[in-house]
C-alpha cells in the first residue's frame, strides 16, 4: 500500500484494514512449479472514490392539503464506505414538471406553499464531495378541498344587515377572495374606473394596497383563489392580475359578450359586465345582441379566459336591475339601486326556470354591487359610501 509492504499472503485483502480511498495498491504473485519459480507477476490499481448511498426520506406533512408548507426531511442518513462527510440537496416537481423550492435545512428541503392540488415529487441526492449518490423520491397527493355549499336554490330573506365601514367612494366593491383556500382579507375596488387595489383585514383597516396597469371599467371586480379578475376600461378586455406579485397573468377579449355600456345595470357607470363566481368557476353576468338585453351567464376558465359556456335567461332583462349575485347556480337580481328594493327575480342557470323570490333588500342610499361568497355564505354590498354585508337565509 503506497509502497509499503503488508502482512498479507492471500489473494485478497481487506480495505477496512489495510487502505484508504485515493492510495496505490500493488500486488505480486510469483508463480512455482515442481520446486522452480518463474517471473513474478505485478498489478496495481488506486483506490477510488466510493459514491453515498441514497437516503430514505420523506414529505412532511404526510397527508397535505392545498395551502400546507411541504418539507423534505431526511428520515435515514445516506452511507458512505469511505466515512466521508455527507451533504444533501433536493428537487421538486409538480404533476412531473419541475417547480422552485427554497430552504431550510438544506438547499431545496422545501416548498413554500403548494398552491395547486397533485402530485408533488421530492428528490434527494447525497455526495460527499466527490461523487453523487443515486437518487431517493418520495411522492405526495395534495386534494383539493371541497366546497361545501351552505346556500341553496330557495333564498328566503337576509337575516342580517351589518355596515362594517366606509369609504370616499360612492360606487364600488368588495369582497374576500372566494376560492376555498383563498387569500386573507378583503379587497377594495373604489370607484368605477380605477387602478388602485385595497387589502383590508378587518373592513376599514388597509393592509396593503397596489396599482394595476389600465383602469377597470365599472363595479364587477372578484377575487378567487389569489387572482384579481376585472374588465379593462379601454379596451374591454378581461384581465388576470396575481394579488401578491401584482403581476398580470393573462387578458383575454370575450367575443359576443357587450362590454361597451349597452347593456348595463340600469343605473349605467361601465356596468355591462359584473364578474362573480361560486368559490370554484369564474362566472360573467352580462348580454348581448342575441340575447336582446337578457341576463346572460358565461362560465370562464380561470387561467386562459377563454368562454367555455353561455347561458341566456328566458326572461329579465338586465338593463331592469341594479345589480346581481350567484348562489348555488341560481341567478339573483334586485330592481332599485336608490331606494329599499327587493330580490324580484330568480334565474335557475341553464334552465328555463324563472321566479320571483320577493325578498327584501335593504339599501341605505345607492346600491352599486353584490357578491355573494360559498366560502362565508355572505353577501359583500358596496351602498353609497358603506361597505355592507348581509348574511342570507336559505329555505329548503
Amino acid at each position: 500500500v503506497d509502497g509499503d509492504p503488508i502482512a498479507e499472503a492471500r489473494s485478497f485483502i481487506d480495505g477496512a484494514t489495510w487502505f484508504d480511498k485515493g492510495q496505490l495498491i500493488q500486488v505480486s504473485a510469483l508463480p512455482e512449479r515442481d520446486g522452480v519459480e518463474g517471473s513474478p507477476a505485478v498489478a496495481s490499481l488506486t483506490v477510488s472514490n466510493s459514491a453515498p448511498s441514497a437516503p430514505d426520506i420523506a414529505i412532511t406533512p404526510r397527508t397535505p392539503e392545498v395551502g400546507d408548507a411541504l418539507q423534505c426531511t431526511i428520515e435515514a442518513d445516506a452511507t458512505d464506505a469511505d466515512l466521508d462527510p455527507l451533504s444533501y440537496t433536493a428537487t421538486w416537481t409538480h404533476d412531473g414538471l419541475p417547480t422552485a423550492s427554497s430552504t431550510e435545512i438544506f438547499p431545496g428541503d422545501t416548498i413554500g406553499t403548494a398552491h395547486s392540488s397533485g402530485a408533488w415529487t421530492c428528490s434527494v441526492t447525497a455526495t460527499d464531495g466527490e461523487d453523487t449518490g443515486p437518487v431517493a423520491s418520495v411522492s405526495v397527493g395534495v386534494a383539493e378541498p371541497e366546497l361545501t355549499e351552505v346556500c341553496s336554490e330557495n333564498l328566503v330573506a337576509f337575516t342580517a344587515v351589518t355596515t362594517h365601514t366606509s369609504t370616499g367612494s360612492v360606487v364600488g366593491n368588495w369582497g374576500p377572495d372566494h376560492g376555498i383556500t383563498g387569500l386573507s382579507g378583503y379587497f377594495i375596488f373604489e370607484g368605477d374606473e380605477d387602478t388602485t387595489i385595497k387589502r383590508h383585514d378587518p373592513p376599514g383597516l388597509t393592509l396593503s394596497t397596489f396599482s394595476v396597469a389600465d383602469e377597470w371599467a365599472g363595479t364587477g371586480q372578484v377575487v378567487l383563489g389569489g387572482f384579481a379578475y376585472f374588465m379593462e376600461e379601454d379596451t374591454g378586455d378581461l384581465v388576470k392580475v396575481d394579488i401578491e406579485t401584482h403581476i398580470e397573468e393573462a387578458r383575454a377579449s370575450l367575443p359576443g359578450v357587450s362590454t361597451d355600456g349597452t347593456y348595463a345595470y340600469f343605473w349605467g357607470t361601465n356596468t355591462s359586465v359584473d364578474l362573480d363566481t361560486d368559490g370554484e368557476d369564474l362566472m360573467l353576468i352580462h348580454s348581448s345582441v342575441s340575447a336582446g338585453g337578457r341576463f346572460q351567464v358565461s362560465r370562464i376558465h380561470p387561467d386562459t379566459l377563454a368562454l367555455e359556456a353561455t347561458w341566456t335567461a328566458p326572461s329579465g332583462y338586465k338593463a331592469d336591475h341594479a345589480n346581481a349575485f350567484i348562489a348555488c347556480g341560481v341567478l339573483y337580481a334586485m330592481e332599485g339601486a336608490f331606494f329599499d328594493t327587493s330580490v324580484s327575480f330568480a334565474w335557475e342557470i341553464g334552465t328555463s326556470r324563472t321566479w320571483d323570490p320577493g325578498v327584501t333588500f335593504e339599501i341605505i342610499n345607492y346600491l352599486t354591487s353584490a357578491q355573494y361568497s360559498s366560502r362565508t355564505d355572505t353577501l359583500y354590498v358596496w351602498d353609497y359610501t358603506h361597505m355592507v354585508t348581509m348574511t342570507p337565509l336559505w329555505g329548503p
